[in-house]
């Protein structure tokens, strides 16, 4: 498949090339690089993160219209621009639903992983707290360091994008087996 994977994070972006090893990917870290990919490219799939930094977009917004992070949920843009086209779409965040307005409203449609079984559903909400690496990034060496989840507490979660597409069911050619 040709995919194309969105995320501010390195690391997470490191971990679409170990989780997605057999696929062709377009790895995008900036708004700009999503956009445009996604408008001159077709793809078999869009796999983004929610938040996204603004970057060159921070000076077209008002004060205000941003979290206090200066990060927009560009993500859920992307997804939907990707289902307009008829590619389907995951988002895949480490956001908590308690604590951010955006993951509160995608919780409204189904819980914190999502989609309509039917083939018309081109758009998928999924934890990253359910489909992670193991392992974390390490930023000192550029490099992901394998180990268990109860030696990593403190470290952010790392993406396991083709579980993210397991969980979001929108791809049954890869995971004919799932319910």
């Amino acid at each position: 498949m040709k995919i194309l994977v969105i995320d501010d994070s390195r690391g997470n972006l490191e971990s679409a090339k170990l989780t997605l090893a057999n696929h062709e990917l377009t790895l995008c870290q900036t708004v700009i690089e999503a956009y445009k990919q996604l408008k001159d490219n077709t793809f078999d799939a869009v796999l983004t993160d929610l938040h996204m930094p603004l970057g060159e977009f921070n000076g077209l917004m008002t004060p205000g219209s941003h979290k206090s992070d200066g990060t927009l949920p560009v993500g859920l843009v992307f997804a939907i621009k990707a289902a307009n086209k008829g590619i389907p779409a995951v988002i895949c965040t480490d956001s908590d639903h308690h604590q951010d307005w955006t993951c509160t409203l995608l919780d409204l449609l189904g819980y914190a992983n999502w989609s309509i079984n039917d083939s018309e559903q081109k758009f998928g909400f999924v934890s990253a707290g359910c489909c992670t690496v193991d392992g974390y990034w390490d930023e000192t060496i550029q490099a992901i360091v394998k180990c268990p989840w109860e030696e990593r507490k403190d470290k952010p979660v790392m993406k396991n994008w083709l579980s993210a597409m397991g969980w979001s069911g929108l791809f049954p050619e890869l995971f004919p087996n799932r319910s």
